[in-house]
């Protein structure tokens, strides 16, 4: 299989190297301003992994040129920042071609449906099908020059494959490399399920004076208490109460921890000792300004299509709604409006 990796970061290196390590040929895309990430892979193509999976091996190409890189796909992996989704689709509407197909790794709540209606409104002749994962399924790093750490896996994590891609080769490597799965066959179950978002943006928000005051911190050691616990609890009945609403089967975010982690020592007790016990979270770093990921990732992708969700499904939403105003009161953004909005229910 000939796969197009968008995403030259820690994440999409080490979704290629996991990729190169199973035989498939990968070539290696980022967006035009973050060419200083691929020009070193046109130079030298070679990628090291190390941790987790060891292995070498060399890429097909790399570039900022869509139709270049999409060119020869016949998979095309997005593993970028859920707000370059809709520009990837306005860069490569007119390069996509039938037979191809798209997987959002992940995609955060209704990635895939995003993409697509962008797309669309882009004016793409060709809509190819998605899958979606409901994680990364890797925890990955930086280790040096065309070198990535992976220092954990998941497993157990959901996957949204339609029935047409059963049998597609991108869809049996999720199978291949981090079985057990789970299979979905709802666009929004996957999404929903995503174990992050949550937890990084209500423990940014309630650590605010941490954030700000610019010193290096660890999020789920020095961030974590009793009282931000009972919050990050009280969205994620809020969330379990969506997917019953959904007609999707509920599943609270202790169980999906551990059965994303339990082959790495994770409890199966509360979600507190869970968080602040597993020792693979234990050096992650906090954010030190409300620009972070855990905001402008986890909050808009995350948080706010679950709102615009439930409040579609009769759903109050009260807290996750309330964690969303905090942010706009400490920004000024208007996240709601800023942030992935869904005006109806997917079918």
């Amino acid at each position: 299989m000939r796969v197009t990796v968008c995403g030259a970061g820690p994440a999409g290196l080490g979704i290629a190297a996991c990729l190169l390590s199973r035989g498939h040929s990968v070539f290696l895309y980022d967006m035009p301003e973050y060419g200083d990430r691929i020009r070193p892979f046109q130079q030298d193509p070679s990628i090291r992994c190390t941790g987790k999976l060891v292995h070498s091996g060399r890429l097909a190409g790399a570039s900022t040129d869509p139709a270049e890189a999409l060119r020869e796909a016949d998979a095309i992996f997005l593993v970028t920042h859920a707000a370059a989704h809709q520009r990837l689709a306005r860069l490569f509407a007119g390069h996509l071609r039938e037979g191809q197909v798209v997987v959002m790794c992940p995609g955060y709540v209704g990635g895939g449906l995003a993409f697509t209606a962008a797309l669309q409104e882009a004016g793409s002749g060709v809509l190819p099908p998605f899958a979606e994962a409901s994680s990364l399924p890797i925890i990955s790093q930086m280790a040096g020059p065309g070198e990535v750490s992976i220092t954990g896996w998941k497993r157990n994590f959901l996957l949204y494959r339609p029935l047409e891609l059963d049998e597609h080769p991108a869809v049996q490597w999720f199978y291949d490399l981090y079985s057990p799965l789970q299979t979905s066959r709802h666009p929004l179950e996957p999404g929903l399920n995503e174990i992050n978002f949550i937890v990084h943006a209500v423990v940014s928000l309630l650590n605010a004076s941490t954030v700000e005051h610019g010193q290096p911190w660890t999020f789920y050691r020095s961030g974590l208490c009793p009282a931000i616990m009972k919050v990050i609890e009280a969205i994620d009945q809020e969330r379990t109460q969506l997917e019953e609403a959904l007609g999707l089967v509920p599943h609270r975010l202790t169980d999906l921890l551990f059965a994303f982690y339990k082959d790495q020592g994770m409890s199966h007790g509360s979600l507190y000792e869970q968080l602040s016990t597993f020792e693979p979270f234990a050096k992650v770093p906090g954010p030190l300004d409300f620009s972070s990921r855990f905001i402008s990732e986890d909050l808009c992708y995350g948080l706010v299509p679950m709102a615009w969700l439930g409040q579609l499904s009769g759903l109050p939403m009260e807290y996750t709604n309330l964690v969303i105003r905090l942010a706009t009161a400490y920004t000024g953004m208007d996240y709601r409006e800023t942030g992935r909005r869904f005006l109806q229910i997917p079918n």
